[in-house]
């Protein structure tokens, strides 16, 4: 059996970098390995470094890979998880209102993917939202954190260094998720007419 690969990506500022995490289900034990890095630019030839030539089957962004034109940019997705997830829904903002690393770095970041990689499913995510909804604990980055996204993913090894590396493999594993059908419902499919410059994608979401 032929190894499934899976980007995972935390867009960041000018200061944080952006995390990158690649995880791969083969017929050994999955592993996966991440980095922080500088630019949407280095972030994209370390995918294709760790990929040898091979292409990812699907990539977690945590970014608006969709948008809505309504009034202050706000999507149907983003309202579900407010109302859904009241405890964290300060987490959770509008396209208008968010950080350019993720707005724009993190479209342009997949724009890049699929134009390398046509086929592959691009999934948005959100990190920290997630991390709650299936543990009901607010998102405090730690080395605990760490074991706990090792164990979801059933990986031995896992190279989790800080925030960033951890929401980009948070990412991997919910893009694994969504594509292989573990998780059902897609939050995309609440937005009437969504606007999707790189293309068409789906927002997974554990039940």
């Amino acid at each position: 059996m032929s190894p499934s690969h899976y980007l995972g990506f935390d867009p960041g500022g000018t200061v944080a970098g952006t995390g990158v995490a690649l995880l791969t289900i083969g017929e050994e034990a999955p592993h996966c390995v991440t980095d922080c890095v500088g630019s949407v630019d280095e972030a994209f030839k370390w995918s294709l470094d760790r990929l040898a030539g091979q292409a990812p089957n699907a990539a977690g962004l945590d970014t608006f890979l969709f948008w809505e034109t309504g009034r202050g940019g706000w999507r149907a997705p983003d309202a579900w998880l407010r109302k859904r997830y009241v405890a964290v829904r300060s987490s959770v903002l509008s396209s208008n209102s968010a950080h350019g690393s993720m707005s724009i770095q993190g479209m342009s970041l997949a724009m890049l993917i699929r134009a390398r990689w046509p086929q592959v499913d691009l999934i948005e995510t959100h990190p920290k939202v997630l991390y709650w909804a299936l543990t009901a604990q607010r998102y405090d980055w730690s080395s605990d954190m760490a074991i706990w996204l090792r164990n979801q993913m059933d990986c031995l090894t896992a190279e989790i260094a800080n925030e960033h590396c951890c929401d980009a493999a948070l990412s991997a594993w919910a893009a694994l998720k969504g594509h292989t059908g573990c998780w059902k419902r897609d939050l995309r499919e609440l937005s009437p007419a969504p606007v999707e410059p790189a293309g068409k994608c789906a927002y997974w979401w554990p039940e």
